[in-house]
């Protein structure tokens, strides 16, 4: 190799490092995003065959907001019932 491309090896290694310590900190939620998206995504291609995509879209986020938030709102006011 000459030391041109073992310069541009080097510095794509210094910006990925650099790209990593950035997003480890958010590493949960990217994985959580990226999961929640897998999980998703048959939803919206479903109930887009119904409506139009945009719709379908606010559609599924509520959805999605609905099936997390709800349960955690519940065991909340359980806990603060019993304490």
């Amino acid at each position: 190799m000459n030391e041109r491309k073992i310069f541009l090896v080097l510095l794509a290694f210094v910006f990925g490092s650099i790209a990593f310590m950035m997003a480890r900190p958010f590493l949960g939620y990217i994985i959580g995003a990226g999961l929640l998206a897998f999980l998703l995504y048959p939803v919206h291609r479903r109930v887009s065959m119904h409506v139009p995509d945009r719709i379908s879209g606010l559609l599924v986020v509520m959805l999605g907001i609905t099936v997390l938030i709800v349960p955690f709102l519940f065991a909340a006011i359980a806990v603060f019932e019993d304490a």
